[in-house]
């Protein structure tokens, strides 16, 4: 018979293992998601380091050599971050050609392995792509970016003004293409400006809808925007500005996404786009600090 101290020690034992218990199920049913950065290839990417990003968002241009972009990317890896790789689209010189898009994609892929993810044609929507036209290279790049080994082929890469129309329309329009793009897109992708962060569940729900599958949800571009071709700001109406901003996208990436991306690091003098995290004299903003600290 076990003696009444021995069986008190065992009943106080599991209360204090149960306490635990509790207190680590929230934790692990919060969800992970994988952060990386997007930045111009003349800033060092060592700096970005502080930020733990696992990936490094690169647009290629299918005009330019890819030997042109290895001093960049392995800059990035040797900080521990994957290259990203979207290929052509706007950011290139011919932006509205799907001409090579492919090719490139999977040379790149080859080339870099391991990648973090393959997309072809940045922002179709605002390139001057046609819908099909982008259906068609997504489509066709699928199955060779599978072949040479590609774990992530996001589906999208769509500007935030355009995604759920961009969305809708490839998925709906493009008659047999469209049909075989619903079994394709297990990876959505956009870009999160402005209010654009709030798209996860619109974008989840409509993806469930056209394709019966629930899409893992990656924001590939993400910041508070300073300054733009415009000249004002892409200011959401969130009161602390980029602080805010950068607190609420963190808490919608750990609620529904499984990556997002910061674009870009450092701000370059007399860019027309400025959502960096870093001036240009490498002087961190506040908002370095909320991510560096998530």
């Amino acid at each position: 018979m076990r003696s009444p101290v021995r069986v008190r020690a065992l009943i106080a034992a599991l209360a204090v293992l149960s306490g635990v218990l509790l207190l680590a199920a929230p934790m692990a049913s919060a969800k992970k998601y994988d952060f990386g950065v997007g930045d111009s290839s003349l800033n060092p990417g060592a700096e970005s380091a502080a930020l733990r990003a696992g990936a490094s968002r690169v647009v290629i241009d299918p005009a330019t050599k890819l030997s042109s972009y290895d001093a960049h990317i392995a800059a990035h890896r040797a900080v521990g971050q994957l290259p990203q790789i979207v290929v052509g689209g706007t950011g290139t010189k011919r932006h509205r050609s799907t001409a090579h898009v492919v090719a490139v994609a999977v040379a790149a892929a080859k080339r870099w392995k391991p990648v973090y993810s393959v997309s072809v044609v940045n922002e179709p929507d605002t390139a001057g792509v046609s819908v099909c036209g982008y259906a068609k290279a997504y489509v066709s790049a699928y199955g060779k970016l599978r072949a040479a080994g590609v774990k992530r082929i996001l589906f999208g890469e769509f500007a935030p003004q355009n995604a759920q129309r961009w969305l809708r329309a490839t998925l709906t329009r493009c008659g047999s293409t469209s049909r075989q793009l619903r079994t394709k897109v297990g990876n959505v992708a956009w870009h999160a400006y402005g209010t654009g962060v709030d798209l996860a569940r619109p974008l989840s729900s409509l993806t469930r809808q056209l394709t019966h599958r629930t899409p893992k949800l990656f924001v590939t571009e993400a910041g508070y925007v300073l300054r733009h071709r415009k000249g004002s700001a892409l200011a959401a109406a969130v009161p602390g500005g980029a602080v805010a901003w950068w607190r609420h996208a963190l808490k919608v990436a750990s609620a529904h996404l499984a990556e997002i991306v910061a674009w870009d690091i450092r701000s370059r003098p007399n860019a027309v786009w400025d959502s960096s995290l870093m001036d240009a004299n490498g002087t961190p903003r506040p908002a370095f600090a909320v991510i560096a600290n998530r």
